[in-house]
């Protein structure tokens, strides 16, 4: 089994990781699991540092920085794989 990151709003949509997934899992004729995935619940800063999920991470990934876009997310990730 072969396991994969995804962050939407680092690496693309849906249809590209189906597409590695599909491509890998032909190429090593192997199991392709996603194993690691983050979606953030709000792009306000909570402290002095950059934030890594910020409005254009919103705007890239089509879902909401609240908690019902982590929710979304997550069902849609798991009826596209």
């Amino acid at each position: 089994t072969i396991g994969l990151s995804d962050y939407p709003y680092w690496d693309g949509g849906f249809s590209g990781l189906a597409n590695s997934m599909n491509d890998i899992s032909v190429r090593y004729n192997k199991d392709v699991i996603v194993v690691e995935t983050a979606y953030g619940f709000t792009t306000a800063n909570g402290d002095n540092l950059e934030n890594s999920f910020n409005q254009d991470s919103v705007n890239t990934a089509g879902y909401t920085g609240s908690p019902q876009g982590q929710a979304y997310f997550i069902r849609d990730l798991s009826e596209k794989i």
